[in-house]
């Protein structure tokens, strides 16, 4: 088989991959599980499935799959693709991801006629923007965007990406249950044309964590009765094998906090706006002094 999803092809027949015409050297299993979930999208690939066929006849464990996952994500990234690729249904497994999906198409080799996929597959690919649809419309009810450009907010998921300006730089998780709080950092984002989504829950922002690819993750520490609701979420998200930097937000922590804090998996903790801006400017634009 070979598919093509814009800028890269993933021909399984010849093992390679083709970024902008150009042969990417990888671990033959990455365009193994590629295949895999183009085959079986929209529905998920389960993660015991993925480990018994990807490592045949071997007793290998779920980090192993997550490593993989990160490396198939890594090696896209590295080579300039933006789209996200993978999508990490927790606790069930992996599926393509909707944005790469749609752009997916079955070809034969260079120059021979486009070939139908088989029926089963076919049917599956019919259903991309349904299903992509229910899933915006499913969870449209929690989800925010701050545009850069007009400060509109939209709650349709569908649009989310279709909604950020050509000028933006950059994409920001931002989980917090009070997000009122917050009016003042968000229109400095904006003006510095920095597309913010919004969670208020760590159940929200897993959901937008498995959709998206973001340059930061900031959270609160105390979240709906929880104290330490940005630990855990902290926690979690490394455990899944994200390894997108998190800031956690907060206010006055104590020496100790900040420790436990690092040592969850989070890359700092800012207690004023100088600070966070600070450490967004050094993730986002490190080049700039």
């Amino acid at each position: 088989m070979r598919y093509e999803y814009g800028q890269f092809v993933i021909d399984s027949s010849t093992t390679t991959i083709l970024i902008d015409n150009k042969q990417v050297k990888c671990d033959d299993r990455i365009i193994h599980l590629m295949q895999l979930l183009a085959q079986n999208y929209p529905e998920h690939c389960d993660t015991q499935y993925l480990l018994d066929t990807l490592w045949p006849k071997r007793v290998v464990s779920i980090s192993s799959l997550t490593r993989l996952v990160s490396d198939s994500r890594a090696l896209f990234r590295a080579q300039g693709v933006e789209q996200p690729i993978i999508q990490t249904l927790h606790g069930r497994g992996y599926r393509l991801a909707h944005e790469t999906a749609n752009l997916c198409r079955l070809i034969n080799q260079p120059g021979q006629t486009p070939v139908q996929q088989p029926q089963k597959n076919s049917r599956r690919m019919l259903f991309v923007g349904t299903v992509a649809t229910l899933a915006a419309i499913l969870t449209s009810g929690v989800i925010h965007l701050a545009l850069s450009s007009s400060g509109t907010i939209k709650t349709d998921v569908a649009t989310l990406k279709i909604g950020e300006p050509e000028s933006t730089t950059a994409r920001i998780l931002w989980v917090d249950d009070h997000p009122e709080n917050n009016t003042e950092e968000l229109a400095y984002l904006r003006r510095q044309n920095i597309a913010v989504y919004q969670a208020v829950s760590s159940e929200d922002a897993l959901t937008l964590l498995a959709m998206y690819q973001y340059k930061v993750i900031l959270t609160d520490m105390g979240r709906q009765g929880d104290a330490l609701a940005g630990l855990r979420l902290t926690q979690q998200v490394r455990q899944n094998g994200i390894s997108t930097p998190i800031i956690i937000y907060t206010i006055m922590p104590s020496a100790a906090q900040k420790q436990i804090a690092l040592e969850h998996g989070a890359n700092a903790v800012a207690v004023d706006r100088t600070t966070l801006y600070q450490l967004l400017n050094n993730i986002i634009r490190p080049d700039i002094p």
